[in-house]
């Protein structure tokens, strides 16, 4: 009876070197019309434009009610939350936000309509299935309440155009858009960030003139001089404050790299589509053919359908 031979190393290497070698043409063919394939449909794709704008969260304000309220407590008044990074991420992303940010600037038809973007002319090209320019209407298709919801653009804007990236660290924020115009994708983003400026101002103006108006009535009932003296001076330094927020342009979020044109297209990334493709197609064919060869198979190519067929090697 003779030993049974065990497979070293080397042996199991050889055999896979070997294996692949002799499918080199298939796996090369494949690999080929993976990637050319993969090119090809990226012209199908519509080209895609990003803008973006580097913010850093403005401190100056996160304390604006309670850095010089110490006489605050005695009083019995709150000085309100202070808004965090994670404040104005929630903010971005919500339904009232962007909803609102849509119905302001009309933006429904660049939103939901646009089919591409004309570099010549620098017009977007709406797509007319979608919205009539003529006769000003939406497709019921589309559509079927005769124009686009509230919660669909909302959604339409969150899933498929803007982006944002926090740094909690370091306080940073990165707003974007991405569109089919590069000129919108900047206005919008734009438009995001004053928005945003505008309602935290708002919120902290409108904060700031409740507080004015209770320490007012406070200042009013007050019978002893030296508390007075102090609902003065919380006056005072809120009338400061009121002052400097109404005049500062950047309330919440300051840009470091403001928003700009995008010059070159952000998708679709055909190089690296093609490069890609390539290395699974070579990796999903080599895998293939080291199975069928493990279990002694082959792949055979033949004229009837299906026109492939594994059979037994032996």
């Amino acid at each position: 009876m003779e030993p049974i031979k065990k497979q070293t190393d080397d042996d199991i290497l050889l055999n896979i070197f070997n294996n692949l070698w002799a499918n080199k043409f298939s796996i090369s063919l494949f690999t080929i019309f993976s990637a050319f394939l993969a090119f090809s449909l990226t012209y199908l794709s519509p080209i895609q434009y990003q803008s973006y704008s580097l913010l850093k969260l403005n401190k100056d304000d996160t304390n604006s009610l309670s850095s010089s309220l110490g006489g605050l407590s005695m009083l019995g008044i709150s000085s309100g939350s202070n808004s965090s990074l994670s404040e104005v991420v929630a903010r971005l992303k919500s339904k009232e936000f962007l909803s609102d940010l849509v119905n302001d600037n009309q933006m429904q038809i660049e939103l939901h309509a646009a089919k591409e973007w004309n570099k010549d002319s620098r017009m977007l090209v709406i797509n007319k299935e979608i919205y009539n320019e003529n006769t000003k209407t939406w497709s019921k298709e589309y559509f079927p309440g005769g124009s686009p919801t509230d919660l669909e653009s909302y959604k339409q804007l969150l899933n498929n155009h803007l982006f944002v990236t926090a740094d909690t660290k370091n306080q940073f924020i990165t707003i974007g858009i991405t569109h089919k115009s590069p000129d919108i994708a900047y206005k919008w983003v734009t438009w995001i960030v004053d928005e945003i400026n505008k309602d935290f101002k708002d919120e902290s103006i409108s904060e700031l003139i409740r507080l004015l108006e209770l320490l007012e009535i406070e200042y009013q009932n007050a019978k002893i001089s030296e508390l007075k003296k102090t609902i003065i001076n919380i006056i005072n330094n809120n009338m400061n404050k009121l002052s400097i927020h109404r005049a500062r342009e950047y309330f919440k979020l300051k840009p470091i790299d403001p928003a700009f044109i995008p010059e070159h297209k952000i998708l679709p990334n055909r190089k690296s589509a093609f490069v890609a493709s390539a290395i699974i197609a070579l990796i999903i064919s080599s895998l293939f053919y080291l199975v069928i060869g493990s279990y002694n198979m082959r792949l055979v190519f033949t004229r009837k359908f299906p026109f492939i067929s594994i059979t037994n090697s032996k």
